[in-house]
């Protein structure tokens, strides 16, 4: 590390590019580009998660989160509501599953065994 100026922060020379580089900021062989701040990077958006893309980032996560557990949530009811009430049929679930009669359900109360 080579100071710049006296109390200002240190900054190195990449060993790849030639250029200065502030403390926290790494080269990325694959992508041939610097980023600044580097936390990881991410194989899921093939993408380095830096200073410029952190936001977007934790964004992307905690939506990713949020539709899970809705998803989760939904799933649930749906088997609750099946389980518990002896009247519901498939038919009133997934109102475009294909059935052999128009008229026959797919699961009725009568072929349920409890």
């Amino acid at each position: 590390r080579v100071e710049a100026h006296r109390g200002h922060a240190p900054f190195y020379i990449c060993r790849r590019t030639g250029r200065k580089l502030p403390p926290r900021c790494f080269h990325i062989k694959s992508l041939g580009q610097d980023v600044l701040f580097l936390d990881h990077f991410c194989f899921w958006l093939n993408k380095p998660i830096g200073l410029r893309n952190r936001k977007y980032f934790l964004l992307f996560l905690g939506y990713s989160l949020l539709l899970t557990v809705l998803g989760v949530l939904l799933v649930a009811s749906l088997l609750h509501g099946v389980y518990f009430n002896p009247h519901t049929t498939l038919r009133m679930l997934l109102p475009f599953a294909p059935v052999t009669h128009p008229s026959a359900p797919l699961v009725g109360p009568e072929e349920r065994t409890d």
